[in-house]
Order: structure tokens, then C-alpha cells, then sequence
């Protein structure tokens, strides 16, 4: 169950994680707009992932890889709430966010921090507090970690 402009819906859970995924990356303006003058072949789901992908499109036009990032994450997390391969697109979400800092020529290095807690998986305890070069993460990828349930581990830039 979700509302939307005070009308509440009894949604499909995908449809009502594309939903939460229109609130989280502040699209809901224009979700609600897609949804008014879209296709009714089209699901929740669909105009949900039309809108992160323009999003994300116009940030990388604008070569705004930070903001790129961040909806790719957001795309990446509404796969793995739908149950779907989702790994790839968080690849895709580190890439952009380590070339952003390498862009910006203020870093020189990242630092590996992983969520610490008893969820964490020992991979991701593992890497914690490791440092690269950008260019190493980069060629090395080593986040997301393969066979994390749900890799919550970052980068965080090191000024020079």
C-alpha cells in the first residue's frame, strides 16, 4: 500500500519498490507527470526505470558522474528489492563515483569503509580501511564484493 497525491494504491510489491524508488531519488514530480499521459501498457515499473535512466542520462551529459552515481545505486537497489541481477549496475554506480573523484583532481586515493554490523559479511569486513589509488580501484574493482548479499560498502575520497 503506498499514496500518492492522497490516493492510495494497492500495488504489486515490484511496482511498490519502483514507487519508493521515484520517492528516494526525488523524482516523484516526475513520476506522477510519466504516469498521467503514459501508455496504460505500461507498468509502474517501467515509467520508474524510464525516469532513472533519462536522470541519469542528463547527468552524464552534463558529465555530473557523482549524480549519475547515485541513480545507477538507486537502479541497482530497485533490481535487488524486485529480486532481479543487480551486481552489474552497482559495478556500473563505483565506476562513476571513482572516476567523479578522479575527475574532480582533489583526491589521490579512496579508502574502503563497510557497514559494521552483524549483516556485514566477512569479504566486506575484510576490506574494510584498505586504500587504493583511484586508478587502482578503478582497474581493480574491488567493490562491490562478489557474493555479498547486498554489498553496502563504499569509497571515500582522500584528499591529496
Amino acid at each position: 500500500m503506498r499514496t500518492v497525491d492522497g490516493i492510495k494504491l494497492l500495488l504489486k510489491k515490484a511496482d511498490a519498490v519502483s514507487l519508493d524508488a521515484m520517492k528516494n531519488s526525488g523524482s516523484m514530480t516526475d513520476f506522477i507527470k510519466a504516469v498521467r499521459i503514459a501508455n496504460p501498457q505500461y507498468s509502474i515499473r517501467d515509467v520508474a526505470w524510464g525516469i532513472l535512466n533519462k536522470k541519469k542520462s542528463n547527468y552524464i551529459k552534463k558529465n555530473d558522474l557523482q549524480s549519475a552515481s547515485t541513480i545507477t545505486w538507486q537502479m541497482a537497489r530497485l533490481r535487488y528489492e524486485q529480486g532481479n541481477e543487480w551486481f552489474s549496475l552497482m559495478q556500473q554506480s563505483h565506476q562513476e563515483l571513482l572516476k567523479s573523484y578522479y575527475n574532480e583532481r582533489f583526491y589521490s586515493k579512496v579508502q574502503i569503509l563497510s557497514a559494521s554490523n552483524d549483516t556485514t559479511c566477512a569479504k566486506c569486513k575484510a576490506l574494510n580501511g584498505k586504500t587504493y589509488t583511484i586508478k587502482e580501484a578503478i582497474e581493480k574493482m574491488p567493490l562491490p564484493v562478489e557474493g555479498c548479499e547486498w554489498c553496502r560498502c563504499t569509497y571515500m575520497p582522500i584528499l591529496k
